[in-house]
This record gives C-alpha cells, structure tokens and sequence, in this order.
C-alpha cells in the first residue's frame, strides 16, 4: 500500500460548489491524510460552518482555521446547509501553518482558493520546503475551453498576493485552467454520486441543490438533474495521487497587471501542468469514492 500523502487544504469554499466536492473526495480517499482545513476569503465564519459541518457528516476530526480575509463575492448560497454552526474565526494562521508542518513530515499544501493566504505564509513554506499544489491560472485556455488565456480568479483576486507568492521560488506546481476547465460528472458517473446514500454522496448533493438554487455569482450552472458543475478543484488532488495522468512542464511565469500568468523570461522557475491524459477515468475514480464515502459507505 502506498504511504499516504498528508496535505493541508486552503478553500475559499462557500462561493463556487467545487471546493465541496473537492473537499469531500479528499476526505474519503485513502490516499490522503488531510491534516487540516484553512478558509480563505470573504466570510470566514461562514466559510468556516461548512467545512465544520462537512467534517461531522463524514465522521472526521479536523482542525480548521482561518486565514486571510479577501475581497470578493459577498455571498452565502450554501448557508442552508451550513446554518450557523460555531466555527474558528481568526486566530495566527502562520503559526496554524508552521505547527501542522513541523508536526507532518512530508506535509503538501493544497491551494483551492485566492492566493492571499498562501502568499502571507510563502516564507514558511519555502524555509520548510513545503510542495504546494494550487488550482490557479491560465496558460494557454480560459474558462468553459476558449484557446484565450484570460485572469483566472484564484490569481486575480488578490494581485499583490499572486505576485508575490508566484516570485518567491517556491516548490509550486500550478494545475491551471487548461487542465482543470473541462473537469464535470455527467451521465452514469454522475448518476452514481446523484442517487447514492454515502455520507460523502448525501453531503454533496444536499450542498450542490442549495448552492445551485441560491448562487448568483459568476460560476456556470448546469442542469443539476444530470451534471455537476466544472470541479476545477478536483484537479489538484488527482495530480498528488495520479501524477502519471498528467503532462508537467518547467515554465517561468509572471503574472501581469492584468491577472495573466503567462510565460515570461523574467517569470520565475515552477512546474507547470499542460495536460490531463485520463479525465474520463478520473472522473469515474471520483464517482465511485464519493458513492462509497463516509460512514455509510465504509
């Protein structure tokens, strides 16, 4: 059996539905240890509720905290599901980062969300050594498959923190919208996560119906009778378990003052993925776990 991979998330979860089923397939993989939860962006305590009540439907213990608080949509589409439960507000993020490290060997960060938080701690994570994977950017292709690379949202919402997290030469490898943007559960597969009765399968419908009747920011809605959403988030997790799926390139990437991560001469060194070769495949992997999580399904 393989050594599980421990990893620390960073979600910005609450806004678009992904982050949920991301969140819930890493909980119910064997090959993750997910070490704890940080909550990035606008409404913290709320952001904060979900992922508090998420753990508890699937029988697990995780310590969450608050990270940066950023600018953007100040929306609540799943605090149906969520309610008000009590949850971590504040708090040293820093020193919530530098005890999971010290105390993980061979920790992996996980970025779900706005670079803001993982640009305030990009010291640690550096002077630790610590890999981050990170759904952020666009190469090549933006949203919905278009061959114009356009600002991608986990880069564009804080510029300052992108910038300064992309410059520091860190162990970063950036899972863009060119891999990630056509990630969606249709027919059979979806079918499979839509109709089963696993803790995982109940909590992420029950999410993605409230979300899908109350969201109105600037994410795609499909029919939720027969489709996910675009679950850009997934993509990071499938590139820690089946690296093999995916094409990796060494780039130098700048972000410029519009929010592009492009090629640069003057960008700086990290690893780059340019292709994902099984999305099919994954995206029954990601059924299938999902269909069998939780308490009910172990």
């Amino acid at each position: 059996m393989k050594k599980r991979i421990p990893i620390l998330i960073d979600t910005d979860i609450g806004s678009d539905i992904d982050d949920t089923w991301a969140i819930a397939y890493a909980l119910c993989r064997e090959a993750f240890d997910v070490r704890g939860i940080c909550v990035t962006g606008r409404l913290p305590a709320y952001r904060a509720a979900i992922v508090t009540r998420l753990l508890r439907e699937l029988g697990r213990e995780v310590p969450v905290f608050t990270g940066v608080t950023t600018h953007g949509e100040e929306i609540r589409p799943q605090v149906k599901w969520s309610g008000e439960l009590p949850a971590p507000v504040g708090g040293d993020t820093a020193a919530e980062f530098e005890r999971l490290i010290r105390e993980n060997p061979g920790l992996h960060v996980v970025g779900l969300a706005p670079n803001s938080t993982l640009a305030s701690v990009r010291g640690l994570l550096k002077e630790h050594g610590v890999p981050v994977v990170a759904m952020a950017g666009s190469v090549r292709k933006g949203y919905f498959g278009s061959c114009t690379p356009v600002p991608e949202c986990n880069v564009v919402t804080d510029l300052a923190a992108s910038r300064a997290l992309f410059g520091e030469g860190l162990d970063y490898c950036m899972i863009p919208l060119d891999v990630c943007g056509q990630i969606r559960l249709t027919g059979e597969d979806y079918a499979l996560v839509r109709d089963a009765t696993s803790a995982a399968a109940r909590a992420v419908m029950e999410n993605y119906r409230v979300w899908d009747a109350d969201y109105v920011g600037g994410a795609r809605k499909y029919d939720i009778a027969v489709s996910s959403t675009i679950l850009y988030d997934l993509a990071p997790l499938w590139f820690l378990e089946f690296p093999e799926a995916f094409a990796v390139r060494r780039m130098k990437i700048a972000v410029d003052a519009q929010g592009l991560t492009q090629q640069n001469a003057g960008g700086t060194p990290m690893q780059v993925a340019t292709e994902l070769f099984a999305r099919e495949e994954l995206q029954i992997v990601t059924a299938q776990t999902l269909a069998c999580g939780g308490r009910n399904g172990e």
